[in-house]
């Protein structure tokens, strides 16, 4: 609910006709993309601090101090998918960057190719 709530009030302050046609739609489109995968994977954050919990009371009883490594080899596979999440996401914002730009191109080209066709009558 929260999602959909945070989409309309994202298409609501949107001012139709301040730029090209279409875009309004592209920028919502983008947002509604962006979210998708965000509100799937959300649920499962429960369940990974859970599985932490005990994945690292059950490593403490069962090793003892030898627990410590495995805590640090945790925390190294951490940091190394927060530094691949961070790449991943800057390639995603640019690819919709380049998307749109692609979209705005085409869209001024058929809008020419229009123009041409409507001179021509």
């Amino acid at each position: 609910a929260g999602l959909v709530q945070l989409i309309t009030m994202k298409t609501i302050r949107l001012r139709v006709g301040v730029s090209k046609s279409g875009q309004e739609s592209s920028l919502v489109g983008n947002d509604v993309l962006g979210a998708m995968p965000l509100a799937a994977i959300l649920p499962l954050g429960v369940c990974a601090v859970v599985t932490l919990v005990a994945g690292v009371t059950m490593l403490c009883v069962t090793l003892g101090a030898s627990a410590l490594v495995g805590l640090c080899l945790m925390v190294v596979q951490l940091v190394i998918t927060t530094q691949l999440s961070k790449r991943t996401k800057s390639a995603s914002v640019a690819m919709r960057n380049a998307t749109d730009k692609r979209i705005q191109v085409m869209r001024e080209i058929v809008d020419g190719a229009k123009v041409v066709k409507l001179q021509q009558w």
